[in-house]
């Protein structure tokens, strides 16, 4: 079964473990080595703002992923971003019950009238579950980002929280169905 909990200090070096290993790093905008010191001045800013919330993805009482909303605006638009650092943990559902229960903090909790994220354009896996949920394709950037001496085309999507009140019922069906989200996961 899946859960979310916030983030907390003790998490600092599993999630920068996470973050370097080379099937996380590949789909990230920088896939350098991240040193313990540049993670800690990023993990301590981040846990600070008041403008992000991030979520240890937690799969049968284990960590296995990590889901946050960023750059929170007081006009009520945030960027969210998701991933699974487990691979056992990958192809259960884990990812896209993530996204699901992120989201309804998304739109619930915290009032944003709009999500948007990015994914670097080979990254099918990732596309197909932003689709999946709700999310819908705004904008393709060829060579939108610079990682080393490579140049990234992005694909960054939205969605909007009148779409996922329509949205969000089937989500949890399915989720609850495949047994990725228990019968308690609140509804309308």
């Amino acid at each position: 079964m899946l859960s979310l909990r916030p983030t907390a200090a003790s998490d600092r070096d599993t999630i920068r473990r996470w973050r370097n290993q080379p099937d996380v790093a590949r789909w990230m905008y920088t896939d350098h080595e991240i040193s313990e010191d540049e993670h800690a001045v990023w993990f301590a800013r981040h846990l600070a703002s008041p403008h992000d919330r991030s979520w240890v993805i937690e799969w049968d009482g284990r960590g296995v992923g990590v889901v946050n909303l960023t750059a929170i605006e007081p006009a009520g638009a945030a960027e969210w971003g998701i991933y699974v650092a487990d691979p056992s943990a990958r192809g259960t559902g884990a990812a896209h019950g993530a996204a699901f229960l992120s989201l309804e903090q998304a739109f619930g909790a915290l009032g944003l009238v709009r999500v948007r994220c990015e994914a670097i354009a080979e990254n099918d896996r990732a596309i197909r579950l932003y689709e999946r949920v709700g999310f819908r394709r705004e904008a393709f950037r060829p060579g939108h980002v610079r990682r080393g001496d490579e140049l990234l085309d992005v694909v960054q999507l939205g969605l909007l929280a009148t779409d996922w009140s329509v949205l969000r019922s089937g989500q949890r069906y399915r989720l609850v169905s495949r047994g990725v989200l228990g019968e308690d996961v609140p509804h309308e």
